[in-house]
């Protein structure tokens, strides 16, 4: 069906069409409904089940290390937040002191 519908729109498009194509005529109907964006990807990269799924544990490692990396900075933020408010009440607690 791609085929069919990739001589006169580009590769995206045609898959989409097939896909909802397959939908209509009850081809995968519930598998397609709730794969669709899957499908298509793999339709449009040409790649099989096992890259696809090398390729999201790839995607899920990048965003672990990332959300590793936020946690870190956050922690450093607030060290010095701690430390901030420190100095705030210790200079605060000076003033007092010499007002009265």
């Amino acid at each position: 069906m791609v085929v069919k519908y990739s001589c006169s729109d580009s590769l995206e498009n045609a898959i989409l069409k097939a896909v909802d194509e397959c939908i209509n005529n009850d081809i995968l109907a519930e598998f397609l409904e709730q794969y669709r964006w899957e499908a298509c990807y793999l339709g449009y990269y040409d790649i099989s089940i096992d890259e696809y799924k090398e390729i999201i544990e790839r995607h899920n490692e990048e965003l672990k290390a990332g959300i590793e990396e936020a946690n870190k900075r956050a922690d450093i933020a607030e060290k010095q937040n701690a430390e901030y408010k420190k100095q705030i009440a210790e200079l605060e607690a000076k003033l007092k002191a010499a007002n009265q």
